[in-house]
């Protein structure tokens, strides 16, 4: 009796080179290096507060907003492109709940391990 692997999954090489899917990681990585900074400038005006936020300060909290707006951007291409294909994007966890499939916490709408695995199967 032999097997064969499922011909409608994607191997992990058409996945990584899906433009989408490699948006959609570079753009969280992305707003993750701009959230970092901004924490980090945050973390030394709250050990040493002055009246007006210093340059860096703001510079940081702003790229960290244009961050996050990029990145809801390529989630909503990639959500469209699944709704499309007739995956219920309502059934996947939503940010702050656990995932009953995989039981890790969905934080910053980046998803659980599970649903990144179905979004990169369906994309690849």
């Amino acid at each position: 009796m032999t097997t064969t692997a499922p011909t409608h999954i994607p191997s992990i090489n058409s996945v990584l080179q899906s433009p989408l899917w490699f948006a959609r990681e570079r753009a969280r990585l992305a707003y993750l290096d701009a959230h970092t900074a901004f924490l980090w400038h945050r973390a030394i005006w709250r050990a040493n507060p002055t009246p007006v936020k210093h340059t860096a300060y703001k510079e940081a909290e702003d790229a960290e907003r244009a961050a996050l707006h990029h990145h809801n951007q390529v989630d909503g291409a990639v959500f469209s492109r699944l709704m499309k294909r007739g995956v219920d994007v309502d059934a996947l966890p939503a940010d702050r709940d656990d995932c009953s499939r995989c039981k890790t916490t969905v934080v910053e709408g980046f998803g659980c391990d599970c649903t990144n695995v179905l979004l990169a199967l369906e994309l690849g």
